[in-house]
């Protein structure tokens, strides 16, 4: 599921899937793909949170303003 959401002075952007999903306390997030997901929401001035849960899936939800 890939949702794009107008709020007040921002977008909240969330990408879920219902994979095998992995423990996010245990997680290092130090993979290539994560650390470019971080690097390019800082420049736009984005929050990222990642939820999942083992045998459930995975949420992305990124949020940021307008410019």
């Amino acid at each position: 599921m890939v949702r794009l959401t107008n709020l007040s002075k921002q977008f909240k952007l969330e990408i879920e899937d219902n994979g095998i999903g992995f423990d996010v306390e245990k997680s290092d997030f130090d993979g290539i793909g994560i650390q470019n997901i971080k690097k390019r929401a800082d420049l736009i001035n984005g929050e990222i949170i990642f939820e999942s849960v083992l045998n459930k899936g995975t949420k992305l939800t990124l949020i940021f303003p307008y410019t």
